[in-house]
């Protein structure tokens, strides 16, 4: 130091610099508001000994547990003696809402522009929506079978997430097919469209599950004559019904026929016959000659090429696996 006559001093200072506690809080920290009963302990422990703390709850100790949303502080202090340092730190405790996402149970469908809402409509602040196809917005249109998820949040950051998945199975209304009418001794066969999935199915007739009962298909030969009503039942909730008429096809059998070209009479036509077909018609004359054959009678013989008098007739059907034979006489008079 040089003073105001050019003199020239010197001096030694001595200086003693105490280390400041180091405190951090961490990042400002976002709550879901079901969470916010759940304690948060926030650690400000120094790696200085013998530092004492404040925090904003009045909490002297190195940490702090709570679960209030506002903003948090700490003050770290070392006293030296001579001198006391300190440091401070602020978090800031936030809550939102959380969604409430509800796509239901797994269900059947039968609607090919199936909406499902993921809901949250009204709610601040608004929410993002992801669905496993990509999809963005609260609701999500779908016309096939499958597996479909949501997750819902406040903002791509925060940890107020929530997921729900549902599985649906879609299948046209009335998927058993339109009422069936059919003759008794047939065998009914009622087939289901798939889904792509496995399934478990129940089927009632009239009531009463037939066996076996749990097949994609129901098959049924010699039902009872009348109206039967059939009812599946799929264990993803699809269910339907379907009416089947079982009538009793009996065949009748002219015993005359009058071919002289005035349009009633004409030929043999046996009525219920187009029940049966490939049936076999042999025509015999009175002496058991055969006059006449066909391996599908299709009720177009019109005695042509015999004379008049009485006949014999040999008709086999098929229906299913069984074959019935029916014989009789038939009269030709012109």
């Amino acid at each position: 130091m040089v003073d105001e006559f050019g003199c020239i001093y010197d001096s030694v200072l001595h200086l003693d610099v105490k280390p400041n506690p180091v405190v951090d809080l961490g990042n400002d920290t976002v709550l879901c508001k079901s969470s916010i009963t759940d304690l948060i302990t926030f650690d400000a422990t120094s790696p200085v000994a013998g530092a004492t703390y404040l925090w904003s709850s009045g909490n002297t100790a190195p940490t702090n547990i709570t679960n209030m949303t506002s903003d948090i502080w700490v003050k770290v202090s070392k006293n030296y003696g001579s001198v006391t340092c300190s440091s401070s730190d602020t978090v800031h405790l936030d809550a939102y809402d959380m969604a409430v996402v509800d796509l239901g149970n797994d269900t059947c469908v039968t609607d090919n522009n199936y909406v499902l809402y993921a809901g949250n409509r009204g709610h601040n602040p608004p929410f993002i929506y992801l669905w496993n196809d990509g999809s963005t917005g609260d609701s999500l249109v779908v016309n096939q079978s499958g597996l479909y998820s949501v997750t819902v949040a406040i903002d791509p950051s925060s940890p107020c997430i929530v997921e729900d998945e549902i599985q649906l199975s879609m299948f046209e209304d009335q998927f058993l097919g339109e009422d069936q009418e059919f003759c008794s001794f047939e065998e009914i066969m009622v087939n289901i469209p798939g889904d792509g999935e496995t399934h478990t199915y129940s089927w009632l007739l009239d009531g009463v599950a037939p066996i076996p009962d749990n097949g994609s298909y129901f098959a049924q030969q010699h039902m009872a004559v009348g109206e039967h009503i059939l009812t599946l039942k799929i264990d993803n909730g699809c269910s339907d019904k379907v009416l089947l008429v079982a009538e009793d096809c009996q065949l009748t059998f002219p015993n005359i026929i009058t071919p002289n070209g005035d349009g009633y009479n004409e030929a043999f036509i046996i009525d219920g016959l187009d029940n049966f077909p490939n049936s076999i018609l042999k025509i015999y004359n009175r002496w058991g000659k055969k006059v006449f054959e066909s391996t599908n009678y299709t009720n177009d013989w019109d005695g042509e090429n015999v004379t008049d008098g009485v006949y014999f007739y040999n008709l086999i059907t098929t229906a299913g696996n069984e074959e019935k034979e029916y014989k009789g006489t038939l009269t030709i008079l012109r």
